[in-house]
């Protein structure tokens, strides 16, 4: 754009008109970094949270499976330990870190590192245990909500690890008492199926080569290895299956 000044000499403005709107455009860029720092720091807090549900998730998923899975030992030995951590000194976040890096679970790794994000970011280690309804009880959270408002969580800790001690105890002292009648028990169906499918059909043989009616005890055993033999692959199939629907 040209203009004539007071003596009349032809001035182009160009030139400054295009070195202008650089200025303009780099102080508007300068304006606007800061807003976009500002918006990048916000959202650092819920891209943390988004990790640690993507991580219970996950970890929620694979409890499903049978090989992922948590023991009442795994539990009480993970509350025992927090709690001789926390009775010495430690903090809380350090120690679930310490017993993240010491277990051998799988599964159990991934919430303990569930709970020690939430624990540094400022949560209660109950609000991250509720994550996991299938692993920690309500008795075990109420109890950690329990010591936490009071401030003694350390000592709380310890009685629920001592309950759960006698938890065990009183598991392994059933499954003691129990182990004779299930031994016995799988003795007889060993004995049952090596009649049914080797002895009674000789005797069945001898019956009918004698021309005597079968008595129903033969009649019904006849039937039940009939069919299981013609159709025991899907009969082990349901069985699986409904093996594996009580689990889950």
């Amino acid at each position: 754009m040209e203009y004539l000044d007071s003596k009349h000499h032809v001035i182009d403005n160009t030139d400054k008109i295009k070195e202008e709107k650089p200025k303009e455009e780099a102080k508007k860029e300068t304006k606007e970094k800061p807003k976009e720092e500002i918006k990048k720091g916000v959202g650092i807090k819920p891209a943390k949270e988004k990790v640690i549900k993507e991580r219970s998730k996950k970890a929620k998923v694979t409890l499903v499976s049978l090989m992922n899975r948590i023991s009442l030992t795994d539990k009480m030995l993970f509350v025992d330990n927090l709690s001789t951590m926390l009775r010495a000194g430690l903090a809380l976040a350090p120690a679930l870190k310490t017993l993240h890096k010491e277990t051998k679970n799988r599964y159990m790794k991934a919430i303990l590192l569930d709970l020690e994000d939430s624990v540094e970011n400022g949560q209660l280690l109950s609000s991250g245990m509720k994550l996991y309804p299938k692993v920690f009880s309500e008795m075990i959270i109420a109890t950690i909500e329990v010591g936490e408002s009071t401030g003694m969580l350390a000592d709380t800790l310890g009685n629920l690890a001592d309950r759960l001690k006698s938890q065990k105890e009183l598991r392994s002292k059933v499954f003691s008492a129990l182990m004779y009648p299930i031994i016995v028990l799988i003795a007889l169906i060993a004995v049952s199926l090596l009649l049914a499918f080797f002895v009674f059909p000789q005797m069945v043989s001898i019956f009918e080569d004698a021309e005597v009616d079968l008595p129903f005890t033969l009649v019904a055993v006849q039937f039940i290895t009939k069919y299981s033999t013609l159709y025991y692959p899907y009969i082990i199939g349901g069985l699986v299956l409904l093996i594996f629907l009580l689990k889950v």
